[in-house]
């Protein structure tokens, strides 16, 4: 039988109401507090979600008139609330533009996160360590680290200018958020606390096509669709690549992959942490620097990868 391709693409409000009435914001008057908007050409879908293409920032416009002078956090901060009170907030701002038309990194795996939850009946945390991280082996990766791994999280640096001497961070919340005992908060987008030889499992179960020691979460074809481009003509900031299912697709006139190879699958993280996986080498690079702010240390990430592509032989 075939299957109608519509179901594919499956509005998130099916699931989260919130989203029922998405509107994209027209302009806005900071001065005045006022703004104006319409009614989305389409509703946002899952797929979106999870290609970063609803039109979801991090940062909007208008967090300081919605949620009375600070925006919403990207990062775990230790407070007493949970993955749905925050995708309710989210679904108060208007999008940015149509869903489908752009590549917006922003919020959106965290909704998805909060997917996850209502389908599976578990919060996020339970079910990344009952379907991922224990299946995988991944033992010292977690949202809040037990008493007993607390002692092993290292420091976060920080560099406040490309001429400054490194040093300790001087945010709080950035540096300890991970030692929290009572947080609630389960983000989809940010907040897993693990060491590079935990994160390195997770791509060498996409290299590998879904499976990973013996175990299979993925179907090939699923990981076949994560890697496909999902958001047309759009393109990831100015890098000139692509973005699948979760993961930038490199492309051969990408001007951020340098030697990869074209198809290459890529990330960070906001600590200076990346990832390269080159299905044609067979490959996989990981830097972990545990920096902020993550700018500064881009350049460095690239020339790392320059040399490993250059001592192949």
């Amino acid at each position: 039988m075939r299957r109608d391709a519509s179901s594919w693409m499956i509005p998130i409000s099916k699931y989260i109401p919130a989203f029922r009435d998405a509107k994209v914001l027209v302009k806005y008057d900071r001065q005045k507090g006022s703004y104006e908007t319409r009614p989305a050409a389409t509703q946002p879908t899952i797929r979106q979600l999870l290609s970063h293409a609803t039109g979801i920032p991090y940062d909007h416009p208008l967090d300081s008139l919605l949620f009375g002078g600070h925006g919403l956090s990207v990062f775990p901060t230790g407070e007493q609330m949970s993955l749905e009170s925050l995708v309710n907030n989210i679904a108060r701002r208007p999008l940015l533009h149509d869903p489908g038309t752009q590549f917006t990194y922003g919020f959106n795996t965290d909704v998805a996160g909060r997917l996850v939850e209502i389908l599976s009946g578990q919060t996020l945390a339970d079910f990344f360590r009952q379907r991922i991280l224990l299946p995988l082996g991944m033992q010292d990766t977690w949202f809040y680290l037990p008493p007993e791994k607390q002692p092993r999280l290292v420091e976060l640096y920080a560099l406040p200018a490309l001429d400054s001497p490194i040093r300790v961070s001087s945010h709080t919340t950035d540096r300890h958020f991970a030692l929290s005992n009572t947080s609630t908060l389960y983000m989809g987008g940010s907040g897993l606390t693990g060491p590079i030889a935990d994160y390195a499992k997770i791509c060498q179960l996409i290299l590998n096509g879904g499976t990973f020691n013996g175990v299979r979460l993925l179907s090939r074809k699923t990981v076949a669709l994560m890697t496909r481009n999902q958001i047309g003509d759009a393109t990831v900031w100015d890098r000139n690549d692509k973005f699948g299912l979760g993961l930038q697709i490199i492309t051969a006139d990408t001007r951020y992959g340098d030697p990869a190879s074209p198809g290459s699958l890529t990330w960070g993280g906001a600590y200076c942490s990346e990832y390269t996986i080159d299905p044609r080498e067979e490959l996989i690079l990981l830097v972990y620097t545990n920096a902020m702010p993550y700018a500064y240390y881009g350049e460095f990430v690239r020339k790392f990868r320059i040399l490993v592509y250059q001592a192949m032989d």
